[in-house]
């Protein structure tokens, strides 16, 4: 809707674009139904329709792995790379640091400060964690 204006229709580009991105993250069987019938794991998905929609270049993600099952895990895991490698900028907010290191090749450690960034195998080192959570690796 942004790049329409107010009284322009949609193209065949823009139906064919929200088709791609419903089909790319699974929510082709959902399209009849509101965004709040959804649950949080589709919300999530939605949301980042939405985005791949509007063609964004930037994504800027806040734990979108949240209320997902492992295996839609995976498969937004590699959404998220094959989108990396197409050379948009995604940056998200993850808190799971058993799982960091195979979603992300780069890491920002904080803990009111910047503590550690870098390549994930790096900045995940136990001496890190413990240094930004004060807890054993």
């Amino acid at each position: 809707y942004p790049a329409l204006g107010l009284w322009k229709k949609f193209s065949g580009h823009d139906r064919e674009i929200v088709e791609k991105s419903l089909h790319v993250l699974g929510l082709e069987h959902l399209t009849e139904r509101q965004i709040s019938e959804l649950s949080g794991g589709q919300q999530q998905r939605a949301f980042l329709a939405r985005a791949l929609a509007q063609e964004a270049h930037v994504l800027l993600l806040d734990e979108p792995f949240t209320g997902l099952d492992a295996p839609a895990c995976q498969s937004l895991g590699r959404l998220l790379d094959s989108l990396a490698g197409e050379g948009r900028l995604v940056i998200a907010s993850h808190h799971d640091l058993n799982t960091a290191a195979e979603i992300f090749d780069t890491v920002l450690l904080m803990n009111r400060d910047l503590v550690a960034f870098g390549p994930a195998q790096e900045v995940l080192s136990p001496e890190r964690i413990r240094e930004t959570y004060g807890m054993n690796a």
